[in-house]
């Protein structure tokens, strides 16, 4: 990803849009191409976060709190770097990102960690999901029902057979 933002700098936009086409799908590349976000998410891609959630979240996730009244105009590329950060480390799931942005907005000094522990968001991994599966039973609408906040669908799959 990151030759492709480095040459994307002085890119034209055929170029351009065919960069983004290799990391995106049609629809997504299509909205990221036009958006002001763009140089933003060339930033949080180069630093490791995963185009297709990151320009979901800038494209489709922060447009949805703005409409529902959230002040995400507060949140700025660092914490947003943060969040991606904190994400890739596995310290939540991705179904969390709207909750911790939307505090994020209400608190622009908190740091990601902060949001993540005051809101009991931390991903329930290992160890942990094995003794939840046990204790829940092996009811995947059940568990995600109560947990999705926490539990990653796709490390649960495995446990429940």
């Amino acid at each position: 990803h990151l030759e492709r933002i480095r040459s994307s700098l002085s890119q034209r936009p055929e170029e351009k849009m065919d960069s983004l086409l290799s990391m995106l799908n049609k629809e997504l590349a299509n909205k990221m191409m036009r958006s002001h976000n763009l140089p933003l998410f060339e930033r949080l891609v180069q630093a490791g976060a995963d185009p297709a959630l990151a320009a979901t979240t800038l494209e489709e996730t922060l447009v949805s709190l703005r409409r529902e009244g959230v002040a995400v105009d507060k949140i700025g590329g660092e914490k947003l770097k943060e969040l991606f950060e904190h994400f890739n480390k596995g310290l939540f799931v991705k179904a969390a990102i709207p909750e911790i942005l939307r505090e994020l907005a209400r608190k622009p000094d908190s740091s990601v960690d902060d949001i993540v522990n005051k809101l009991e968001l931390q991903k329930i991994t290992g160890k942990r999901l094995k003794k939840l599966v046990e204790a829940e039973g092996k009811s995947m609408k059940k568990i995600m029902a109560k947990y999705r906040l926490k539990v990653d669908a796709k490390e649960l799959a495995p446990l429940l057979k």
